[in-house]
């Protein structure tokens, strides 16, 4: 290989490598004086800056908390919600494992006033409280589905629903449902939805 100059690829004819290919804005090429000079009026846009930013995450935060998502329900009770049924359903998965399953008597006329009761509890979180419940529900409900004996899935709970029925309508159905919901709002079929009732 025939050698090449400095600021070339290549060996150097003075026998070192040059590790840097030439290309716009090389490494000998100094900073244009745009970028070199402070920008005039730089800290009144910065404060600007800031001040939209704050804004926004107000506005972020509020919406987290705004109602409308699904009903009365915001994202953070929506969250809160789901976080509930995941726990419960985790409590189904422990009772069948410990042989206890006819302990589970959970009746689908409560569901309505279990969601009232979550819905009113979830008012006292934050978002971010909301968040990390269903993180930690949905992780024990995953375990706990993990570590079950997969025979006990056709095992009927006191309740007389079999514990495959409730992973299924605490578990991936009711995440779906709640996709549903919220892939509504974010198209604003949402309101549609609502005004045909």
């Amino acid at each position: 290989m025939a050698p090449r100059g400095p600021g070339l690829a290549g060996p150097h004819p003075g026998g070192w490598r040059d590790p840097w290919p030439p290309c716009s804005g090389g490494r000998y090429r100094p900073l244009s004086r745009a970028r070199r000079r402070r920008a005039e009026g730089s800290g009144r846009t910065a404060v600007r800056v800031g001040s939209e930013r704050d804004a926004l995450i107000a506005d972020l935060e509020a919406a987290r908390t705004a109602p409308g998502l699904v009903g009365d329900w915001s994202a953070r009770d929506l969250v809160a919600h789901v976080a509930f049924w995941c726990d419960h359903g985790a409590d189904a998965l422990e009772l069948a494992a410990s042989g206890k399953g006819g302990d589970f008597d959970y009746d689908t006329n409560q569901t309505d006033a279990i969601n009232e009761e979550v819905f009113a509890g979830a008012s006292t979180l934050t978002p971010m409280e909301a968040y990390e419940r269903e993180q930690v529900a949905f992780e024990r409900f995953r375990d706990d589905l993990a570590e079950l004996d997969p025979t006990l899935l056709a095992a009927t709970l006191g309740n007389g629903d079999s514990v495959e029925a409730v992973v299924r309508y605490d578990g991936p159905d009711h995440y779906a449902e709640h996709t549903e919901h919220v892939r509504a709002w974010f198209t604003g079929r949402a309101d549609r939805d609502d005004d045909e009732d």
